[in-house]
């Protein structure tokens, strides 16, 4: 289970410090991008012991149709390979269902040889769109079944 929070001045420093994950932006640019463009979502990853494991970005794109994205996800160091990054990606799916309850589409993109998160998404059951944005593959999930 995980929690998500909004960035405030109490997790703002260790969001910024986490480590670098080498297929994400830094979460620097990404707190600096959500500050231009206000409809994203920055959030803070805490498990159920109130630890910070990491950072997510997700809401519309208005030069997408306003497409309900995943922009961002990173799980800091020692807390990969124990399922927050899975858990995550499921608590965004409810987050959307409930937050944009018209929408019947969840998109993201990720390099192609990020091995890691392709195996992630497609077992959650998003689907590769055969698109391209920004040299990164597309991924879909449909909501509404």
């Amino acid at each position: 289970m995980v929690i998500l929070k909004e960035v405030n001045d109490e997790n703002f420093y260790k969001l910024v410090k986490m480590e670098r994950q080498e297929h994400v932006a830094p979460n620097v640019f990404s707190i600096a991008q959500a500050y231009l463009f206000p409809e994203m979502k920055p959030r803070a990853i805490y498990n159920k012991e109130n630890e910070l494991v990491g950072f997510v970005m997700y809401g519309p794109d208005p030069d997408l149709n306003d497409q309900i994205w995943i922009w961002r996800l990173s799980i800091d160091t020692p807390y990969q390979r124990k399922g927050y990054g899975r858990a995550t990606v499921k608590k965004v799916i409810e987050n959307v269902l409930e937050e944009y309850p018209e929408e019947k589409q969840l998109w993201l993109s990720t390099l192609p040889d990020n091995d890691r998160a392709i195996n992630l998404y497609t077992s959650l059951g998003f689907k590769d769109t055969g698109k391209t944005e920004y040299d990164e593959k597309v991924y879909v999930l449909d909501l509404k079944k």
